[in-house]
Parts: C-alpha cells; sequence; structure tokens
C-alpha cells in the first residue's frame, strides 16, 4: 500500500481576470481521499488566482525540492523566506496533511494567513469510508475518474487481478492520518486561525443544492458564481463505475471490512476539537 496519485499538472487556468482587493486565493487542508480534488478543479476555474499541482510537496511535484532541501528546517527564517517566494503569486493549494512533516504544515499554514488565504480543512464524516477508498485506489493505481475509467474494467472482466489489502498498513495509515488531523486542528486553534471546516458528505450530499453550497464556497473567495454556471459541472459529473464493484474481486475484502469496524469503534477514534467558522 505505498503507491501515491501521479503528479496532476493539468489543472485548468482560471476563467476570471485578474484578483481583485476583496478576493482571496484559497488553502485546502485535507487527508487523501476526501473529495479535494473535484473541489480545488472547480474552486480553480473560478478563482482570479493561480493554481498549482495538488500535494505540490510531494517530492516528484512542483514544490518537492523546497521540502527536501529543507527538510528538518521548515521552522526556520530560512524555510519561511523560500517558502514566500513561492507564494508570491498566491497560488491556490491543496495540501494532505498526513503526506509531510507537522512543522511544514505550520509553516505553509502561517505564510497562507499572513497572505490573506482563506483556510479550509476538508473531511469526511465516514473515516472508514476514506479508509476503504485509500486502500482500493492504492490496491488498483486507480484515483481519478479518467483512470478508474481504464482500470476498473479489467478488473470486473478478471484480466487484472487484486492482491490482499495490507491490514498491518491500514492501520498505521489510519493511527497516523488521526494524529496528523488532531495535530492540525491544533495548530489552527492554538493560533486562533479562521478556518472553515467542510465535509464531503454535505458538499456532495444528494439533496439538489450542491451547486448552491459551491456558490457559497466561491462567495468566500469573493467571486460571485450562479447556480447555473457551467463551470460548475466539474462538480456534478456522474460518477463512473463505483468502488462498491471492485470490492468482491479483492482477495481479503472481509478481512478489510472487519479492520474498518475496529478502527472505526469508539475507544479507537479519539477526540477531536471542535473548529471555529471562517468569518
Amino acid at each position: 500500500m505505498t503507491m501515491t496519485p501521479p503528479p496532476d499538472t493539468r489543472l485548468p487556468a482560471p476563467d476570471t481576470p485578474g484578483p481583485r482587493d476583496d478576493q482571496h486565493p484559497y488553502l485546502i487542508l485535507t487527508l487523501r481521499r476526501t473529495g479535494g480534488t473535484s473541489l480545488m478543479a472547480f474552486l480553480s476555474r473560478v478563482s482570479a488566482f493561480p493554481s498549482i499541482q495538488h500535494e505540490p510537496f510531494n517530492p516528484d511535484r512542483v514544490w518537492g525540492g523546497l521540502r527536501v532541501g529543507f527538510e528538518g528546517r521548515y521552522d526556520t527564517p530560512d524555510f519561511a523566506a523560500a517558502l514566500a517566494g513561492h507564494l508570491a503569486e498566491h497560488p491556490n493549494i491543496k495540501h494532505c496533511i498526513e503526506l509531510v512533516a507537522p512543522d511544514l504544515t505550520a509553516a505553509l499554514i502561517d505564510a497562507c494567513a499572513a497572505r490573506g488565504y482563506r483556510l479550509f480543512l476538508l473531511l469526511r464524516h465516514q473515516e472508514t469510508a476514506r479508509l476503504r477508498s485509500l486502500c482500493l485506489a492504492q490496491l488498483t493505481g486507480a484515483w481519478g475518474r479518467q483512470q478508474v475509467a481504464r482500470i476498473y474494467p479489467q478488473i470486473l472482466s478478471g484480466a487484472m487481478p487484486l492482491s490482499p489489502v495490507d491490514i498491518a498498513a491500514l492501520n498505521r495509515h489510519a493511527r497516523r492520518d488521526a494524529q496528523a488531523l488532531a495535530t492540525v486542528r491544533a495548530m489552527l486553534e492554538t493560533a486562533n486561525r479562521s478556518y472553515q471546516t467542510l465535509f464531503f458528505e454535505e458538499i456532495y450530499a444528494r439533496d439538489g443544492l450542491l451547486p448552491n453550497r459551491a456558490c457559497a464556497l466561491a462567495a468566500q473567495l469573493g467571486v460571485t458564481v450562479a447556480p447555473d454556471d457551467p463551470r460548475l459541472e466539474v462538480l456534478t459529473k456522474p460518477p463512473g463505475i463505483p468502488a462498491s464493484r471492485i470490492l468482491p474481486f479483492v482477495p481479503n475484502a472481509d478481512a478489510l471490512e472487519v479492520a474498518l469496524k475496529r478502527i472505526d469503534a469508539p475507544e479507537q477514534r479519539g477526540a477531536v476539537l471542535k473548529p471555529r467558522p471562517a468569518p
């Protein structure tokens, strides 16, 4: 379970003129398989600011050299100065908090807050659904719609057998992700940062109001978007082949579900801090 998504080098350019003084770039703090890719695709289209690769600090991505070059020194003035140079154009950022050292995330939050970024913490109510999705993406290599359309039919036809899920690795992922989330929440609260917690299930609820919620998020960036704006299409595309159809092809699917139930047990979840809403 060590595969990571391939670099995303095709973020759409913003469909708006240059930013006004009342407009803001955004930083999405999240965990993998939380719906941040689609959300950022929409916000990037409506934002007046440029957007960069998702998870830009991954070693093979645009800021990977910054991460490697300053490893262990993310709390230093030298790193703050180097990061400031990368933030000169106020790029929109999606940052997976479990993939990097906490000090790097802390420096990023501080730098973005100082530059007027809107801060979003994107989570899932159903953490086990996120972990299941992560396991399947790692097993299959299908991280996005196009990969699902290409790879899932091969699995369903039997042409591409799957390996068992590494249950021990899943448990390590769950513990690491929970710790990363608790640490970031503590960072935000201790520094008295204004941020908004978003939940995948609430954003994408099948109640016909997704366009309205997306427009409200755009408004927080200082952008007016109508509920019939064609740029919303990236959020409302049909989901394609559901991951549930792949589960029977996982050799130890039953063991996976048992492990997820244990992770979801109340004594395993740990306390979470109550977030403060954005202004």
